[in-house]
């Protein structure tokens, strides 16, 4: 059983008793940098080190903690506000020249949160169309 209050404003508690997952969403901005988004950047690597720790503190409990990181996604809101062209030169530094869908990264989540994800823990899944290889 653990307790977690991610911040002071509001928090919530989390009882599981011998088995459990948790899937921490992170971003590839955490991988690469980016010199305009420090507080980004930094908040994002943070939940990668929340989510080994969590992983190494709750693992003898059963609790499997791993964290999918999405790259650049086409989300409805993303396109409305004209991000079309921004998406399109970030496409372009990925391996796979598409952009990335909701789907792509609740795959991801789907498969972390699966039976077949029972011997993963304290992993960080990638998600982000080959983006991060550069």
């Amino acid at each position: 059983m653990w307790d977690y209050w991610p911040n002071t404003r509001s928090g919530f508690r989390v009882t599981i008793r011998g088995y459990g997952k948790v899937v921490v969403i992170g971003s590839v901005m955490a991988h690469i940098g980016g010199p305009h988004a420090l507080h980004y950047v930094t908040s994002k690597g943070g939940l990668i080190a929340l989510t080994r720790s969590l992983a190494r503190a709750e693992g003898a409990s059963g609790i499997r903690v791993n964290c999918a990181v999405p790259g650049s996604i086409l989300t409805e809101q993303r396109f409305e506000e004209g991000g079309k062209v921004e998406l399109g030169r970030l496409v372009a530094h990925q391996s796979l020249q598409r952009p990335g869908y909701p789907d792509d990264i609740a795959a991801a989540c789907q498969f972390l949160a699966s039976a077949a994800a029972d011997f993963v823990t304290g992993q960080v899944l990638t998600d982000d169309g080959g983006w991060s290889n550069y």
